[in-house]
């Protein structure tokens, strides 16, 4: 029963641990925009190479997973990211940083499907519902993480100790968190096909659509041509 009730609690604050970045991120998106002498445009390029990254690990999720189990993935991909946070300070060229947040975008893709996992078979393991409780932690995160780097900003207290509190208290409980999750069971086939692995690439095929209808559009203005009206 406590083996239970500590992967459970683990899990939910994995969920947690993960979304606080994000939180933390949105916060200091203007400080890292001055730090890279970017536009917000800049910031834009940013968000496409960490989700290009976050695709191509979901779409090979299911054969990590089942390399390493979802567990040693999400203390794998949950430290990387604690590690590579205290790099992002020092970055001032928008290309470098961009590589990093592909990498970024690689281990948080690779989280959520292993984290998702693991919620599922805990879910499926106690016979109810709990995946809202699961996801409302990490909203919960997002909120947190907000919340508190908007009195590091109101402090005037810089970048680098924002980023080197947070590390020093998340980084040591994503490896004792992940450390209390269960080991899962082989991943199927299956899962492969599943729409849980496959919706990254729904959802840059109806982006890649509404892209080339917006450019034909503005063509069509241009050329004054009632084809692209």
């Amino acid at each position: 029963m406590i083996k239970k009730f500590d992967d459970i609690i683990a899990c939910r604050f994995l969920f947690f641990i993960i979304s606080f970045y994000i939180g933390f991120w949105t916060i200091r998106i203007p400080t890292i925009k001055d730090q890279l002498s970017t536009d917000y445009m800049g910031i834009s390029y940013t968000f496409i190479t960490f989700a290009i990254g976050s695709i191509i690990t979901m779409l090979f999720a299911s054969n990590i997973i089942k390399k390493l189990s979802s567990k040693k993935t999400v203390m794998y991909a949950g430290v990387t990211q604690g590690f590579l946070w205290l790099v992002i300070p020092f970055i001032t060229e928008l290309y470098f940083f961009m590589f990093f947040a592909f990498i970024f975008g690689c281990c948080y893709g690779i989280y959520e499907v292993a984290i998702n996992l693991q919620a599922s078979q805990i879910e499926k393991r106690e016979g109810r519902s709990m995946m809202s409780g699961f996801h409302a932690f990490f909203s919960l995160g997002i909120l947190a993480g907000s919340f508190i780097t908007s009195f590091f900003l109101e402090w005037q207290i810089s970048f680098f100790i924002n980023i080197l509190i947070y590390v020093i208290v998340m980084l040591p409980l994503s490896f004792i968190f992940a450390n209390f999750l269960d080991n899962d069971e082989t991943v199927s086939e299956n899962n492969k096909s599943n729409i849980f692995f496959m919706w990254p690439l729904i959802l840059f095929f109806f982006g890649n659509i509404i892209n080339d209808r917006r450019f034909n559009r503005g063509r069509g203005r241009c050329l004054g041509s009632p084809l692209y009206a």
